[in-house]
């Protein structure tokens, strides 16, 4: 499935032998779970992981790392799209490593066992706001101003994650020890194949979105436009030192053009791409806010059946 994933986005998913890959994970991961399912002592509890709060946890994780993939993906592949180097992007991701840090002794310090949903939700917004923040950009865009964006989804990407096992531990203790590999197995699986999938679709949607923007500019150009006229014109005097033929130079200067052209469509695609980032984001920060209110109203615990099970087991020692 990783081959799949990210050879997909690389070769492009039409390549004949990608077939292949995901052929041999459909069949494999099938038989793997048929096997464990029917063992007498499973290391994986398939019937466990398809519980509601375990597949809700599942997808919730996955989520996440799909909309992460937005500072990954997203801004850094925008700035290179732009030209920028990794030489000019060293504050760029100091600003990154600064927010990953100090969500880290953030989580440390205010993560409650009690109430562990609030932070993933706080999370997501984060990563909300700073795709918003992110849609507007141009061809002039640089790297400080995604400083600030980057470095909500930078902390929301640290601080979702201890709330985020300390939930599924909690599950997994709550049903004896045995369950911890099944929830290592799990998260492993969200985040991984959550990442390269997030990876793999950003890569797709911008291609095609790109191709989309290039298709709809050069078909509405106008070679009678004065303006364009101008453009091209501007070109090929700026290349009449290096070519001399009139007829190449013309030919050369259009390309300039065409390739200016190329680098608004890629802007606009990833505009398309951080708008629909912060799209899905925003709705699942609504889903776990009216979950969160639900549970608040009624006055539960999410989590109160596995926190009762482990008080029970510390007692019994």
């Amino acid at each position: 499935m990783a081959v799949f994933l990210v050879q997909g986005r690389i070769q492009w998913w039409t390549t004949p032998w990608l077939s292949y890959p995901l052929i041999i994970a459909v069949v494999t991961i099938s038989i793997a779970l048929w096997i464990e399912t029917h063992r007498k002592n499973p290391m994986l509890q398939v019937r466990w992981m398809r519980s509601s709060n375990i597949i809700a946890f599942t997808i919730t994780g996955a989520v996440m790392r799909i909309l992460l993939s937005e500072q990954n993906v997203g801004a850094a592949g925008l700035l290179a799209n732009l030209g920028y180097g990794n030489d000019q992007l060293i504050t760029f991701y100091a600003v990154i490593l600064a927010a990953s840090v100090l969500a880290l002794v953030i989580s440390i310090f205010r993560t409650n066992a009690m109430n562990l949903r609030r932070p993933v939700i706080f999370a997501v917004a984060l990563i909300a706001v700073g795709a918003w923040l992110d849609t507007d950009i141009s061809l002039n865009s640089a790297p400080y101003m995604f400083y600030v964006s980057q470095f909500m989804i930078a902390f929301a990407a640290v601080y979702f994650m201890g709330p985020m096992v300390f939930e599924g531990m909690f599950r997994a203790i709550a049903n004896g020890p045995a369950y911890i590999i099944r929830f290592s197995v799990i998260f492993s699986i969200s985040q991984t194949i959550g990442g390269l999938a997030g990876a793999a679709a950003i890569q797709a949607f911008t291609t095609i979105r790109t191709q989309i923007h290039y298709a709809d500019m050069v078909g509405s150009l106008n070679l009678g436009d004065p303006a364009l006229m101008a453009q091209v014109a501007g070109v090929r005097r700026m290349l009449s030192t290096q070519i001399t033929d009139a007829n190449q130079a013309n030919v050369a200067a259009m390309g300039q053009v065409l390739q200016g052209i190329q680098r608004q469509a890629t802007v606009a695609a990833y505009a398309d791409l951080f708008f629909l980032m912060a799209t899905i984001a925003s709705i699942t920060t609504l889903i776990l806010l009216l979950n969160y209110l639900y549970h608040r109203y009624h006055k539960r615990n999410p989590l109160a059946k596995e926190l009762a099970a482990i008080a029970k087991m510390r007692e019994a020692k």
